[in-house]
């Protein structure tokens, strides 16, 4: 189960990287996309900390730490109304990100939520 789980997150984890990479030119001199690249990029790291230590607090940690990221990048990293790339590379990031926590909250057995 552990195996199969970890190829799918990490595979996918990897394809959105791979997205995200393919319009690092539109990123540039965001603040905000950068930690939230880097951010992103770190959760292989976590899950394979988390297993080491059987600590599950540090997915919570992690997640917490993704929701303020992308909560304070809301105003700055606009979608609607940027120019196609632009839009293009932060709905990559927003779309990773979503992956993430997904992968992370399901993880902790939680149910993610997908309409309020």
């Amino acid at each position: 189960l552990i195996m199969t789980w970890d190829h799918r997150t990490f595979g996918r984890t990897i394809t959105h990287l791979d997205l995200i990479a393919d319009h690092v030119k539109h990123l540039a001199g965001s603040t905000h996309a950068v930690n939230l690249i880097r951010a992103l990029a770190q959760f292989p790291d976590v899950i394979l900390n988390t297993m080491k230590t059987q600590e599950p607090t540090t997915i919570v940690t992690y997640l917490l730490k993704m929701t303020h990221l992308l909560s304070s990048s809301y105003d700055v990293l606009r979608v609607v109304g940027e120019e196609e790339g632009v839009a293009s590379a932060r709905l990559a990031i927003y779309e990773s990100a979503r992956m993430v926590l997904r992968n992370g909250m399901e993880l902790l057995g939680l149910t993610p939520v997908e309409r309020m």
